[in-house]
């Protein structure tokens, strides 16, 4: 789902932002894997309120675990999605499904 800002208001977009996306440069991209719930809130509160906030479209696709940010303020809007996915990620008991394969911590 896409979610960004509407002339005059803030909320939820659709389709209306495939065109800014296919042809936006500045897109970050952040690993989200299994923190995607977290970012868009219950509801999609969340995401909405940080796209409202930093005027960002944030694209999240739960597919490849991926958080796409552009537009607006990204790097605050990226800055925070990664606040929520570390803090996710500490609440899960250190379990980062952001990695390469790796699965929590281990006796190295």
């Amino acid at each position: 789902r896409r979610w960004g800002r509407r002339s005059g208001r803030g909320g939820r977009g659709g389709n209306r932002y495939d065109d800014k996306f296919a042809t936006s440069g500045g897109v970050e991209t952040i690993s989200c894997a299994g923190q995607e719930g977290r970012i868009i809130g219950k509801g999609g509160v969340t995401v909405r309120e940080l796209s409202e906030r930093t005027g960002a479209n944030i694209d999240i696709s739960r597919e490849d675990g991926t958080c796409k940010v552009s537009g607006g303020d990204a790097a605050a809007a990226a800055s925070e999605i990664r606040r929520i996915v570390d803090a996710g990620v500490q609440e899960d008991g250190g379990y980062d499904t952001r990695g390469s394969g790796s699965r929590g911590g281990g006796d190295d």
